[in-house]
């Protein structure tokens, strides 16, 4: 029996979800939502984004499904070090054992976004952006989405799973 899951919050920690959960076979069919608008279709002057640095920690979690970790790295900058600028005008270098991996956030999203798509079909994977997480119910077990066009009716889907909401999300102040 396949299981319908819903990830709410389509950023590197939501589509990362996916990927582990769809890997498992056909036991997940997933649902992923989003507020905003599909990074890949979107202009990238109009996208919300901010340099991230990942970790070996990052990296061994992305290492654990198949082509990510040689995606990543292919967009990303190695970092051996960090340069502190401290208040009194002096520099400090730290160096690093474990390099990290130095990326803008929008672009990791997006390469995520494609491995993903590249991989499953509509039968195991759903996207859907511009749909504003309004209502989770834990005791009813469903999720309610109004999509950000005013003129769409608003959707709602089974609750087996909830994953993956960000820390700035609405869905946190909406669960019942």
């Amino acid at each position: 029996m396949v299981e319908k899951v819903a990830i709410v919050g389509a950023g590197a920690s939501g589509v990362l979800l996916a990927h582990y959960l769809l890997r498992r076979g056909s036991r997940y069919q997933v649902d992923l939502y989003d507020r905003l608008s599909d990074p890949r279709i979107i202009e990238f002057s109009n996208a919300r984004t901010f340099p991230i640095s990942l970790t070996e920690r990052g990296m061994k979690a992305l290492g654990r499904i198949a082509g990510l970790e040689t995606a990543v790295r292919a967009i990303g900058l190695e970092m051996s070090g960090t340069i502190f600028h401290q208040q009194n005008g002096k520099t400090r270098v730290k160096s690093r054992k474990k390099p990290l991996v130095t990326l803008d956030r929008t672009n990791l999203v997006i390469t995520l976004l494609n491995e993903l798509t590249e991989q499953y079909d509509n039968s195991r994977l759903n996207l859907h952006f511009d749909r504003a997480c309004t209502t989770v119910d834990f005791a009813a077990k469903t999720i309610t989405f109004q999509n950000i066009d005013p003129t769409a009716a608003p959707t709602a889907t089974d609750l087996r799973c909830l994953g993956s909401i960000c820390v700035k999300s609405a869905a946190k102040d909406r669960t019942n």
